[in-house]
C-alpha cells in the first residue's frame, strides 16, 4: 500500500508505536518510535512477523485480534484494562548491552486500514505505564482517607456518647436511672460491638462484694445469683479483684451457675475507681466470636473514669466540685482537647490535651476566650462565630465546626470543634458552654492530596485537563446567563519533541514546568485559568474578555515565555524556547456548545503554527 508522505511523516514522529501487518501478519510498516525502542529500523523488520523479530514471544492473541479486526471491519483492543500480554521493548544500557523491558505496561489497539486491493491492519502500542502508577497511588490514598475517616466517626461515637453519659450524670434523678440511662446510651453507640446486655455493680467493701445496681437483659435467674459477686470470683469479680479489665470470649470457665446463653457470650468487665481503689464495675456482654479490642477497652476505660464521680457523688451524697475535671477523666484516653467556657465571664477553662494540639502547656495558656480566638486562622473566624451564634440563639442543638488554629511553632492545625450550651439563664441567653477539640491535620492533607491528583498536573502544578473541563463548562453557562464573551487561548511550545530529542526528558520536563508557571503568574483574575491541555499544550480561560483583550492577552504570554531565554538549538523559530498561540472568542448562545470554541482556538493555533510559529494568531 503506498501511503501520503505526509501521513507516514505523523505515524513516524508519533510518541507511541505505530505498526501495519497484512494478512498473513507480515510488517508493511514500522514507525520511528518503534524503531528507537528496539533498535531495528523499517528496512530490517519489512516483510518479517512478530515471531521472527521476537522468537521467544507467543503471538497467537495478537495474530488472532488481526485476523478478527480484518474479517469485522471493527477496531480491537487487546485488553479491557492495561494489556498484560506485553510486546518486548529492546533498549540499549549504559553498558551498550541490549536488554527486555519486560516491565512497561502497554495498551494495543488494532484497526483494519483499507490499501490498493488488500486489507491492512493498523496496531498502536501505548505505554501507560504511568497510568497504572498514578491509578495505583490514588486507590492508596482513597485507602489511607477511608481508614482516618472510620477512626474519625469511631471518635465522634465515643464523643457523642460521652457527652450523653455527661448529662446523664449531671441530672437530678436516682442514681440506679441514671446507671440504666448510662447502659442505653452504651447500647446505642454504633461504634461498640456489644449485646443490648450489661450490669453495673457497687462495691460492699465489708466483706468485698459486688452489688448489682442496674442491669439490662439479665435472666431472672442470673439475675438472682449476680445479685451479689464476691471478689476474685465469676468474671465480674475477677475485675474487682485485681483491679483491671477482664475479658472473656467464652463464658463458661467463670460463671458459678448455668445460664441461657452463657456458652454463645463473652463479656467486658471494667473497674470504676477513685483514688486507684474499686467502687463499681461496668459489665458490657459481647458475642463468643468477638476479639478483644484496645479501642474499646480504652473507650470503657474512659467511661468508667466518667462515671468514677456519679459513684464518688452517690456515696459521699455531695455535689461535684470541680466539673472541669470530671470531664477531663472523661475524654482521657480519648485524645481529645476540652474547653468549659464561662460566656459571662469570658473565662475559659483548658485541659492540658488542648493546649498539647497547639503545641503549647497547659500554664503558657492564659485562661481567657480570647487565648482561643487569637490562634484560629483569621479567614475561618468569621464563619465560627456565625455557627456560635447559630448555636446560641438554639438554632442548633450543637455547635460543630472544623477549623484552623496557629500552632507555637508557626503552622496550622485543622481542629475540629464541637460544644454545647449547657447552661441559659430565665431569658434563655446562653451562661456556659463545653465541648472538645480533636486535631484532625492528617485527614486533612489526605484530602488535600486527593483533591490534586484529582484536579491537578502532577509534572507542572497547575490545573490539569479535567479541571479545565468543569471550569469552562460552567463559565460557559454563566456567559451565555449574563451574554457576555468568553475568550479561549491554545498555546503549544514550539518544537518541543526536538527539544526532548535533543536535552533529554529531565530537561525536557524542567522545561515544560516553567513555561506552565510563567503563563500562570501571569493569570491574576478570579475565573481565568491556564491548564495543561497535554503533552507540551496549554489552554487558557479568560472569562469577560473580548477578542481583542484575549489577543493582547496572548501576546503578553509570547513575550514572557521567550524572555525566559531557554536555550533551543533545535528550533527552527528562534534560539530560545517559544510558544505558538491560537485565540478564540465567543458569546455563548443557542444551541452551541463551549467544544465549538476550543475547536476555533485550535484552528487558529494551527494557523500560528503554518505562519512559521513564535507568534499569535486570532480566528
Amino acid at each position: 500500500m503506498e501511503l501520503q508522505s505526509t501521513y507516514l511523516a505523523v505515524c513516524d514522529t508519533a510518541p507511541i508505536g505505530i505498526l501495519i501487518v497484512d494478512g498473513e501478519y507480515r510488517i508493511r510498516y514500522w514507525n520511528g518510535w518503534l524503531a528507537k525502542k528496539t533498535a531495528k529500523s523499517q528496512e530490517e523488520v519489512r516483510g518479517l512477523t512478530l515471531t521472527e523479530i521476537f522468537p521467544e514471544l507467543n503471538v497467537k492473541r495478537f495474530n488472532s485480534a488481526v485476523k478478527f479486526a480484518l474479517k469485522t471491519r471493527l477496531p480491537q483492543v487487546m485488553s479491557q484494562a492495561f494489556n498484560r500480554y506485553l510486546i518486548p521493548i529492546e533498549i540499549e544500557s549504559k553498558t551498550k548491552k541490549k536488554q527486555r523491558l519486560s516491565l512497561m505496561q502497554q495498551r494495543i489497539n488494532i484497526s483494519p486500514v483499507a490499501g490498493s486491493g488488500e486489507t491492512l491492519a493498523l496496531v498502536s502500542i501505548q505505554d501507560v505505564t504511568m497510568d497504572v502508577v498514578r491509578s495505583s497511588a490514588l486507590k492508596v490514598a482513597k485507602l489511607e482517607e477511608e481508614t482516618l475517616t472510620e477512626e474519625l466517626q469511631r471518635s465522634l461515637n465515643e464523643v457523642e456518647t460521652l457527652n450523653a453519659i455527661l448529662n446523664i450524670i449531671q441530672q437530678n434523678i436516682p442514681f440506679e436511672e441514671q446507671l440504666n440511662n448510662i447502659l442505653t446510651a452504651l447500647f446505642s453507640n454504633r461504634s461498640l460491638k456489644v449485646l443490648r446486655k450489661g450490669a453495673v455493680f457497687t462495691v460492699d467493701k465489708t466483706p468485698g462484694e459486688l452489688v448489682i445496681a442496674a442491669q439490662h437483659g439479665f435472666s431472672e435467674a442470673q439475675l438472682s445469683d449476680c445479685s451479689r459477686v464476691s471478689f476474685g470470683k465469676c468474671v465480674c469479680g475477677r475485675a474487682a479483684f485485681p483491679e483491671e479489665v477482664v475479658f472473656s470470649n467464652s463464658l463458661n470457665d467463670y460463671y458459678k451457675g448455668d445460664y441461657d446463653g452463657d456458652e454463645t457470650e463473652g463479656c467486658y468487665c471494667v473497674p470504676i475507681k477513685s483514688e486507684e481503689k474499686v467502687i463499681g464495675i461496668i459489665a458490657l456482654y459481647v458475642d463468643k466470636d468477638h476479639c478483644r479490642d484496645e479501642g474499646e477497652e480504652a473507650f470503657l476505660k474512659t467511661v468508667a473514669s466518667a462515671m468514677a464521680t456519679l459513684f464518688e457523688r452517690y456515696e459521699t451524697r455531695r455535689a461535684l466540685e470541680d466539673n472541669q475535671k470530671q470531664l477531663d477523666l472523661a475524654l482521657k484516653g480519648a485524645n481529645l482537647g476540652t474547653w468549659d467556657w464561662n460566656i459571662k465571664t469570658g473565662v475559659m477553662l483548658f485541659n492540658e490535651r488542648w493546649a498539647e494540639m497547639v503545641g503549647y502547656r497547659l500554664d503558657e495558656i492564659e485562661l481567657l476566650v480570647t487565648s482561643w480566638k487569637d490562634l484560629v486562622h483569621p479567614d475561618d473566624m468569621s464563619f465560627v462565630d456565625k455557627l456560635l451564634n447559630a448555636h446560641f440563639k438554639g438554632e442548633t442543638s450543637f455547635y460543630t465546626t472544623e477549623y484552623r488554629m496557629r500552632s507555637k511553632s508557626g503552622d496550622w492545625r485543622w481542629i475540629l470543634d464541637t460544644g454545647k450550651v449547657f447552661e441559659r439563664d430565665e431569658d434563655g441567653k446562653p451562661l456556659r458552654a463545653v465541648g472538645t477539640h480533636l486535631d484532625i491535620t492528617d485527614r486533612k492533607m489526605v484530602e488535600q492530596r486527593l483533591k490534586e491528583l484529582t484536579y491537578f498536573d502532577e509534572l507542572t502544578g497547575i490545573a490539569n485537563r479535567r479541571s479545565y473541563n468543569k471550569a469552562i463548562e460552567d463559565e460557559w453557562n454563566r456567559a451565555k446567563r449574563a451574554k457576555s464573551s468568553l475568550s479561549v487561548i491554545m498555546v503549544d511550545i514550539d518544537y518541543f519533541k526536538s527539544y526532548n530529542d535533543t536535552f533529554g526528558h529531565t530537561k525536557g520536563d524542567i522545561c515544560l514546568r516553567s513555561v506552565a508557571q510563567i503563563l500562570n503568574s501571569i493569570v491574576t483574575r478570579a475565573g481565568d485559568m491556564v491548564a495543561r491541555y497535554g503533552g507540551e499544550e496549554f489552554i487558557v480561560l479568560l472569562p469577560g474578555t473580548g477578542i481583542d483583550g484575549a489577543a493582547h492577552f496572548a501576546e503578553i504570554m509570547r513575550e514572557k515565555v521567550e524572555s525566559l531565554h531557554i536555550k533551543h538549538n533545535a528550533s527552527k523559530a528562534s534560539d530560545n524556547v517559544t510558544i505558538s498561540l491560537g485565540v478564540a472568542s465567543m458569546v455563548p448562545e443557542g444551541d452551541a456548545l463551549y467544544n465549538e470554541l476550543i475547536h476555533v482556538a485550535d484552528n487558529a493555533l494551527y494557523k500560528a503554527k503554518k505562519a512559521g510559529r513564535n507568534c499569535v494568531k486570532v480566528s
